[in-house]
């Protein structure tokens, strides 16, 4: 069978061999780990909200993944039928691509729309402050 037919990413229970089981098991348990870094390193590193903001996305796109992986590596070890097929591995790949371009474009539009209101708002709101009693 070849990766071109029908049978070979619907296949009932596909059989992996111990090594790229392990494979998987230590790509997507290594996506869980550099997520909680991100994350632990974001909270104490950062300063910027929006920089703290991508981070926290970056983090949860990699823990997410590598949960979804690590699920896939057990049923794919336990040849449960539907839920091993090969198919699921591209479902992955394109909702990590999806998710990577999400965060991609948060960073490049909205958050210099957001600076610069931020910095608008901050000029205009320097001028209203109430006065402080002495």
């Amino acid at each position: 069978m070849d990766a071109y037919s029908f049978v070979w990413w619907f296949g009932t229970i596909p059989l992996y061999n111990a090594t790229t089981l392990r494979l998987y098991f230590i790509g997507f348990l290594s996506l869980i780990i550099v997520g909680a870094l991100v994350r632990m390193v974001s909270k104490r590193r950062l300063t910027d909200h929006y920089q703290i903001e991508i981070t926290k996305r970056l983090a949860s796109l990699f823990v997410v993944m590598g949960v979804v992986g690590l699920w896939y590596w057990f049923v794919a070890g336990q040849q449960v039928p539907f839920l091993s097929a090969r198919f699921w591995l591209p479902v992955i790949g394109i909702v990590t691509l999806w998710w990577l371009w999400t965060i991609v474009r948060f960073a490049r539009k909205d958050v210099p729309v957001a600076r610069v209101q931020m910095h608008e708002l901050k000029d205009e709101t320097k001028y209203f402050e109430p006065k402080r009693k002495k």
